[in-house]
């Protein structure tokens, strides 16, 4: 029988292809460890906007009664943006809004046209 001469160069190709795999499969794990973690992050996001919605409650418009928007928000500015730090202000845009009632709802998507609620910024949707 021929003796096999190639079994060098095999030895090398494996070698790297040994290497490559390693390389590969300790990437996918890294991926994987990142994407547990933004996971965890936005449940935890999502956590901190409901514990902090269920403290607040809906604001409704009764300015016979001294229930305007300026004094309903200065009770709860502090919980919704002290508590809130961590929170982007996208998800505190939403939690204001949540907290509008109706009525006061569609007086605030109205007065804002054309552009909707989702486009302005935590700031301007406090000073609309």
């Amino acid at each position: 029988m021929p003796r096999d001469i190639t079994t060098g160069d095999q030895e090398l190709a494996m070698a790297d292809l040994t290497k490559q795999i390693s390389t590969l499969v300790a990437a996918l794990s890294k991926l994987t460890q990142v994407g547990t973690a933004s996971e965890h992050q936005g449940t935890d996001t999502t956590k901190l906007a409901d514990a902090i919605s269920s403290r607040i409650p809906m604001f409704v418009y009764e300015p016979e009664d001294g229930r305007t928007f300026d004094s309903w928000y200065s009770r709860y500015k502090d919980t919704i943006t002290k508590d809130g730090f961590s929170l982007q202000d996208d998800v505190r845009t939403r939690l204001v809004i949540s907290k509008l009632d109706t009525k006061q709802y569609s007086h605030y998507a109205n007065r804002i046209l054309p552009k909707v609620p989702s486009e302005l910024s935590y700031e301007d949707t406090i000073a609309s």
